[in-house]
C-alpha cells in the first residue's frame, strides 16, 4: 500500500544541555511544495521553539532541518523574508536545507565534492549576489558578487558570508534600508544535491544586515 509523504518537512533538533540527548524540539509539514508553505511550516517550527524556550534557545544547538519532496519540474527552491531570517536567528538555529530525493541523488548527496573532468575554465557552479535596492532611486544593484569554481558545502557558507561581509563595508549601518537579499544560484553538471547549510553564526550575519535569503539551484 503505497503511503501519501508531505511534500515538506520541516523540524527543529536539539540537543539537551544536561544530558546531550538528541530532542525533536518542533516539527511541521505540508502536503504542497510550494514557497508559501515552505517558509510558513519554516516559521511555525521556528515560533514554536521560541515560545516554548526563550532565552535558552541557545544552549539547546538547535538545528533547522528542512526536507522537501520535489514534483517533476519543480526545483527545490528555497525564499525566506529578512523576518523569517530574523526570526531564525533569534533562536540561534542553523538552517539545513536539502531535497528528498534518494534515487537521484544517493551518492552525491549534500553537495559533497566529487572528481570533476572537463576544462576548468568552465563557468562557476556558485555564485552568490547581495542584492539591494537604492533607497533613493528605488534600483535594483548588486552590492556584491562571489563566485566559487566548485560547489561544497564549505564553499557555500564561505561564498555567503564574503558577499555579506562586503556588503556591509560598502554600505554600512545603513545596509537595511536597501532592502537587501542574499541570492545564491547553484549551476552545475555534476549530480550533486543542492543543499544549502547555513550554520547559526551565518544567519546572524545575513539577520544583521535585514536581508532576506533566496535560493535557486539550477536557475
Amino acid at each position: 500500500m503505497e503511503v501519501d509523504v508531505p511534500e515538506i518537512s520541516a523540524g527543529i533538533i536539539g540537543l539537551h544541555p544536561d544530558t546531550g540527548q538528541e530532542a525533536v524540539l518542533a516539527d511541521s509539514s505540508s502536503d504542497e511544495n510550494t514557497l508559501e508553505n515552505l517558509e510558513a511550516s519554516i516559521r511555525r517550527v521556528a515560533e514554536s521553539v521560541k515560545s516554548d524556550l526563550g532565552d535558552v534557545a541557545e544552549a539547546w544547538h538547535p538545528r533547522l532541518a528542512v526536507r522537501v519532496w520535489s514534483r517533476e519540474g519543480l526545483r527545490p527552491c528555497l525564499n525566506l523574508s529578512a523576518d523569517t531570517i530574523r526570526l531564525i536567528a533569534s533562536i540561534s538555529a542553523c538552517l539545513d536545507f536539502a531535497p528528498n530525493q534518494r534515487n537521484e541523488y544517493e551518492d552525491g548527496a549534500h553537495g559533497q565534492d566529487e572528481p570533476v573532468l572537463g576544462n576548468e575554465s568552465q563557468s562557476p557552479e556558485l555564485v552568490v549576489l547581495f542584492i539591494g535596492d537604492s533607497p533613493e532611486t528605488g534600483s535594483e544593484s548588486v552590492i556584491a558578487k562571489v563566485v566559487c569554481q566548485h560547489y561544497s558545502l564549505e564553499s557555500l557558507q564561505a561564498c555567503i558570508s564574503e558577499s555579506v561581509a562586503l556588503a556591509q563595508i560598502e554600505l554600512g549601518v545603513e545596509a537595511s534600508l536597501w532592502n537587501p537579499q542574499v541570492g545564491v544560484r547553484l549551476s552545475s553538471d555534476r549530480a550533486i544535491s543542492p543543499a544549502l547549510c547555513i550554520s547559526a553564526g551565518l544567519v546572524q550575519q545575513i539577520a544583521s544586515c535585514g536581508a532576506s535569503l533566496d535560493f535557486d539551484p539550477y536557475v
